[in-house]
């Protein structure tokens, strides 16, 4: 059976939020200092997303 199981130090929680442009939000992020952990990713009918973490650790996820 494929698959796996994270293992985290800490739990985590992400928070996404709907915005009206994915690259303009991403772009802003990393030229304010952020870092991108998952790049603009399509999910067919299902969901365009990223992920990007803040100076701060802070993991914030983003969709459109």
């Amino acid at each position: 059976m494929a698959g796996g199981f994270r293992q985290e130090t800490f739990a985590e929680r992400v928070i996404y939020i709907k915005v009206p442009s994915l690259h303009q939000t991403l772009d802003a992020a990393v030229a304010a200092g952020a870092k991108v952990v998952i790049p603009a990713t399509r999910v067919p009918g299902v969901v365009y997303f990223a992920l990007f973490e803040d100076p701060a650790g802070n993991r914030t996820g983003i969709i459109e």
